[in-house]
């Protein structure tokens, strides 16, 4: 049986694979950072985590930003990638464009 701890680790450990930042999960392991304290990290935090390069900075900021939006995680997609990941993402709630669209000159 998992700890609360535990729990709360895996799930953040399930969020990250859907948001494409697996290969970050050392970095929230080793500094104790679980789905419960996601929404509290600073992008000044994202270094400690290892979340350097700009790419990955922007999904884990779109996460963080979802979660504290909508409590809900990233849906992967047939491909691999996220909604959150993709052009003109829809605000379901009220059929406008999410915030979560790339702009060009990010791109």
């Amino acid at each position: 049986m998992l700890t609360a701890q535990q729990e709360d680790m895996e799930l953040l450990h399930g969020w990250l694979e859907g948001a494409g930042l697996k290969h970050t999960w050392g970095g929230f392991q080793r500094c104790g950072i679980g789905l419960s304290q996601l929404t509290s990290l600073t992008m000044q935090d994202y270094g400690a985590v290892g979340v350097t390069t700009m790419p990955d900075r922007r999904k884990l900021f779109e996460l963080i930003q979802m979660v504290k939006r909508d409590g809900t995680a990233p849906k992967p997609t047939a491909s691999g990638t996220t909604a959150m990941a993709t052009t003109n993402t829809l605000d379901h709630r009220n059929g406008s464009q999410g915030g979560y669209q790339r702009r060009a000159e990010e791109e």
